[in-house]
């Protein structure tokens, strides 16, 4: 029988063990050749510290530390970061603002806040409120999680964006029936809509997302963030039920998961499923107790 702080004590050992060294935690998988490599991502690691952040009951304190002290040291420019945490590839509005939520939410301090707001905002279409993805870049493109990803970040510095908001209210039912370039697979993002109404980052007043067991049904196939959803949706009308999530979870969370893609590759992490993996076998272990 699998006992939950067994459970989070492999993971924990886990996460404590990749947290180190090169950091590579992100696997880039080629789509026309089949071939994979592990990277070291700002973005990546910064989901992982927002995710963890939220484990009041567990003591995770040296792996946020890690991760802090490791994206102060990635290569950027005056705060804005690239997916890949050099000086050489773009930089992009989606990864500056994960990693600043991240660094914020741990320190509580932003020495770029002004110059990161004004680069920002300088890619917003006036017309719709769209946010571009890229600086300094010719060609473009818009992404509803990517100005999602922005709002948050705006959102924790108290800052409110109109325009952005109705952006997201006017186009969140083309990406929930569509997806996107990046987001072939929902449920990424609907884990994440879910993590932040949980946590009460975002309210039902910031704007209304449709039924999320409609739009969970459109996920694309039936992963471990499926089954997290489905447990979410859930667990606060049935907390006693057995449902057989932690088995489910024990036996899928080190398998491959994707999260998001580009035009050649797509790109998995163990890491960030084991960081969502401690996330709701907290919740689960809160409720029981609750």
């Amino acid at each position: 029988m699998i006992k939950i702080k067994d459970f989070q004590d492999e993971i924990l050992d886990f996460l404590d063990d990749k947290l180190s060294n090169n950091f590579e935690i992100c696997s880039e998988n080629s789509i026309s050749n089949n071939s994979a490599r592990k990277l070291y991502s700002p973005f990546l690691l910064s989901l992982i510290g927002i995710v963890l952040s939220s484990l009041n009951e567990i003591d995770i304190s040296m792996l946020l530390k890690k991760t802090y002290k490791k994206l102060l040291s990635t290569p950027n420019n005056e705060g804005l970061y690239n997916f890949y945490g050099d000086s050489e590839y773009f930089y992009d509005v989606d990864t500056t603002a994960v990693v600043n939520t991240f660094i914020f939410n741990y320190s509580q301090k932003l020495p770029n806040k002004d110059n990161l707001l004004q680069r920002i905002l300088r890619n917003q279409n006036v017309q719709d409120g769209s946010i571009s993805t890229w600086f300094d870049r010719s060609r473009n493109n818009v992404d509803w999680f990517v100005n999602f990803n922005i709002f948050l970040f705006l959102k924790i510095l108290g800052y409110h964006n109109e325009k952005l908001i109705m952006y997201l209210k006017n186009n969140v039912g083309a990406f929930l029936n569509n997806g996107s370039r990046y987001y072939v697979s929902i449920s990424w993002p609907l884990f994440m809509i879910f993590f932040c109404y949980d946590r009460n980052i975002i309210t039902e007043q910031d704007f209304i997302i449709p039924k999320y067991t409609k739009a969970a049904r459109q996920s694309l196939k039936e992963n471990m963030l499926f089954l997290e959803l489905t447990y979410l949706n859930k667990y606060m009308r049935c907390k006693n039920k057995k449902d057989g999530l932690l088995e489910l979870l024990h036996n899928n969370w080190a398998k491959d998961i994707r999260y998001f893609n580009s035009r050649k590759a797509f790109y998995t992490s163990t890491e960030l499923n084991a960081a969502i993996t401690l996330y709701l076998l907290n919740k689960k272990e809160v409720s029981k107790d609750g």
